[in-house]
């Protein structure tokens, strides 16, 4: 089996393993191990199963988006301690990112991904236990935490079952089931709201991952290992936890792609995942159920356009073109949706569409991270990367809520505030904003050309 020396040295005089991720292999000899240990099935199964509880944890991120007058009303809060509230979700997942990285390289993706999709359900239950606002608010925590494993432990499994020339692809696929996790979510709410009450839908959403916790661990194998017979072996208990890290801190390009990518992220983490629904509402009139549709046009858009740029970027060797493109798209799509008046119902959701599709560009960003780190920091470099993506949510959440608080034109309807349309257009500035910078900085961003940095 042909395998580049700047890789991996071979010892001729013994059979001892060698620490060879399948990813490392050329085309060619990863075809030949998956031809001859006929592993292709439990490759492509280990990481869909990876990708399902990604998709199972944004179904859980985005349920509290269409529960905000039930939500409101059982705890008896506000705007902003409704979004400080939900935003607990990302206090546990922004921070965890980077513990995430080093506990993934070090323990594997099967007994991490495990325990956080059995604390998902277990957050979501204390969600609902009580009306105890520090009860809900330790129940989302917990649902963040696990939660904080589970793009990263997709990324890793692909990293290291799939060859690297599918990893933005994969990057894509799996940004994509996110997105029907979060479709799903929206709209499966909607109606089950309507048939049996939001307590008891989020009861069935734990138990969706009591289930799936055994599954997880019974299917999910970590990083195979070969020697130069060909063998898949263990990995030697082999283990430096800050090395990565400390490599990761001290490259500005890490940091600044990550800012990147947290800007490009906001029509998702803070307009559709939590205020694009009551903006829809008591901005635009529309129902609840228009108003869901309307939001999971963002995530469809996303869905499909999560894949598109990862094979455009991959075809032409670019990351920094399509990146540039999906920003300064998303800013004037997003921008036309909340400020254009007039719009009929089919349009917005066209808009929305769009807005999702060109935003989805961002998927890229974890790539980015992904070359400019080594094989061995894949884990470490895509966690770090998402803690920084995700300060967008943790920051914008809250604060979009608060400038509605400070708006003197709400009104309370019902033992609930009402806002209108110029209420959520200034505190909407921010997103169309932050788009446009986002797409300035990529322009300080090094091209990478496909390529990790040991192979430039």
């Amino acid at each position: 089996m042909r395998v580049s020396s700047e890789l991996v040295k071979l010892d001729h005089k013994n059979s001892s393993p060698i620490d060879l991720p399948v990813s490392d292999l050329s085309a060619s000899s990863y075809s030949s191990y998956i031809r001859s240990h006929r592993n292709w099935l439990l490759a492509s199964t280990i990481c869909a199963l990876g990708a399902i509880f990604y998709c199972y944890e944004y179904f859980l991120r985005v349920a509290p988006s269409v529960m905000f007058n039930e939500i409101a009303t059982h705890y008896q809060i506000e705007a902003v301690a409704f979004g400080n509230l939900v935003a607990f979700y990302y206090y546990a997942y922004t921070p965890m990112q980077l513990p995430v990285g080093v506990l993934m390289d070090r323990f594997g993706a099967r007994k991490i991904l495990t325990l956080a999709c059995f604390l998902c359900a277990v957050g979501t239950f204390l969600f609902v236990a009580t009306p105890t606002l520090l009860v809900g608010q330790a129940g989302r925590f917990l649902v963040g935490f696990g939660s904080a494993f589970a793009y990263v432990g997709v990324l890793t499994l692909a990293s290291t079952w799939l060859p690297s020339r599918a990893f933005a692809m994969f990057a894509g696929l799996a940004c994509s089931l996110g997105m029907l996790g979060a479709i799903s979510g929206d709209l499966t709410m909607t109606m089950l709201l309507e048939e049996i009450g939001w307590k008891s839908t989020l009861v069935y959403a734990a138990a969706m991952g009591l289930i799936l916790t055994p599954i997880i661990w019974m299917v999910v194998k970590d990083k195979p290992h070969m020697t130069q017979s060909g063998k898949v072996v263990d990995k030697p208990k082999e283990w430096h936890p800050l090395s990565g890290l400390f490599i990761i801190i001290k490259n500005p390009q890490m940091w600044l792609n990550g800012l990147i990518g947290s800007f490009m992220f906001l029509p998702i983490a803070a307009f559709a995942e939590l205020w694009g629904v009551p903006f829809l509402k008591e901005g635009k009139g529309f129902s609840s159920q228009e108003a869901a549709i309307g939001v999971s046009m963002v995530f469809l858009g996303f869905a499909v356009g999560g894949p598109f740029w990862g094979w455009l970027s991959d075809s032409i060797r670019r990351r920094l073109i399509p990146m540039m493109l999906g920003a300064l798209l998303s800013c004037a799509t997003l921008s036309a949706s909340i400020y254009l008046d007039g719009l009929g119902y089919f349009t917005t959701l066209f808009f929305l569409f769009l807005v999702g599709l060109f935003s989805s560009a961002q998927i890229l960003v974890f790539a980015v991270g992904r070359d400019n780190n080594t094989h061995g920091h894949t884990g470490t470099a895509m966690a770090f990367t998402n803690m920084l993506v995700m300060v967008g949510g943790v920051v914008l959440q809250p604060m979009i809520g608060y400038l509605l608080d400070l708006s003197k034109k709400a009104q309370p309807v019902a033992e609930r505030m009402i806002y209108t349309i110029n209420d959520y257009h200034s505190a909407m500035l921010v997103l169309p904003i932050s788009l446009f910078v986002a797409s300035l900085m990529i322009c300080l961003l090094r091209e990478t050309h496909c390529k990790q940095i040991q192979d430039r």
